[in-house]
């Protein structure tokens, strides 16, 4: 009785009772496909942000699922993070489904609160040089994640070289930006640490 169907066809049937004639019929099984839908299977977007997709209005009938909760029954949802589950239905009847996974880009997590800049003028010159490569994974923990610029103004005009020096207490301003993410900013420190006097020159 169970019948694989992958395009139209026709079964013919006969009806048997004792003291009836036979009725004999023909049955027309009609194959409606599903229609595809042009969404992605995952996006991304910036951590606590959302997006909103838009599904063909050819459809007629649209569910959106996050695990077992219902999101949305239109062809529009705004959807967060997460693995989501969709079902939208043609005009044959037919129910398309399909997986849509959010993925979030991370912010900078920044660690400005153990970052000491307070550094020794070894060599006695007056100036202290400083490697800002050595300065990122102190400051934000996933930088791997970003580009990370230093400026000398919080105008974030004037870019500093990777291998940069103060010769006097010193701001700079910290940009890190990411494709998906609005940039932020933050501002370090560098000081002079105090110098022991000797008791005999």
């Amino acid at each position: 009785a169970a019948q694989t169907i992958t395009g139209d066809k026709t079964f013919y049937y006969r009806f048997k009772k004792a003291g009836f004639c036979d009725v004999i019929g023909t049955l027309n099984l009609v194959f409606k496909a599903s229609t595809p839908t042009a969404l992605g299977d995952s996006y991304t977007v910036c951590q606590g942000s959302s997006i909103t997709l838009n599904a063909e209005t050819t459809y007629t009938a649209w569910s959106w699922k996050k695990g077992t909760t219902e999101i949305s029954t239109t062809n529009t949802a705004t959807l967060t993070g997460g693995v989501y589950t969709i079902a939208f239905t043609n005009a044959s009847g037919c129910v398309f489904r399909k997986t849509i996974t959010i993925t979030e880009s991370p912010k900078p997590v920044w660690n400005l609160a153990v970052f000491n800049g307070v550094n020794c003028d070894d060599n006695f010159d007056g100036i202290i040089p400083v490697n800002l490569n050595l300065i990122t994974p102190q400051i934000i923990t996933n930088a791997s994640f970003f580009t990370v610029e230093y400026f000398a103004d919080n105008a974030l005009t004037i870019p500093l070289p990777n291998n940069w020096s103060y010769s006097t207490d010193t701001t700079i301003w910290v940009r890190a930006s990411s494709t998906l993410c609005p940039p932020e900013v933050r501002q370090i420190n560098f000081k002079f640490g105090n110098n022991l006097a000797l008791i005999d020159s």
